[in-house]
């Protein structure tokens, strides 16, 4: 705890990532509802890209030629270290990324800092 008279410090929280690639069929929107109602995280992105199927790369790669991309749906979420393993099994299954063509998950490491850092830009930058 600080008082007036001292800034607070910085505390540090490990945190994770876990990040969705789901085909853009409306899973991603049942998805978040499920994140919300059932685990009750509150916040989340989710986006719009184009991604290609592994298997249809492979296939196409034994053609000789690049597959099509289609629209794909990326959906990612920073959650506690301590709820990330309950949380990517939950995402996993609700998902149904287990099906064909069902996308994939990954989780990643993050350290959040409770202040920001500023950095100066040099004076031949600005």
């Amino acid at each position: 705890m600080s008082t007036d008279s001292e800034p607070a410090k910085a505390t540090f929280e490990t945190s994770r990532v876990i990040g969705v690639v789901l085909p853009d069929d409306g899973t991603d929107v049942d998805l978040i509802r499920a994140l919300r109602d059932e685990k009750n995280v509150n916040a989340s992105t989710a986006i719009t890209c184009r991604g290609i199927g592994i298997l249809e790369s492979v296939r196409d790669a034994a053609k000789g030629k690049l597959p099509p991309s289609e629209l794909v749906r990326m959906v990612s979420v920073i959650v506690p270290d301590s709820e990330a393993k309950d949380l990517f099994e939950f995402i996993y299954e609700k998902a149904n990324i287990g099906r064909e063509g069902g996308g994939g998950v990954w989780m990643l490491s993050l350290i959040h800092i409770s202040e920001p850092t500023r950095r100066r830009l040099e004076s031949r930058v600005a």
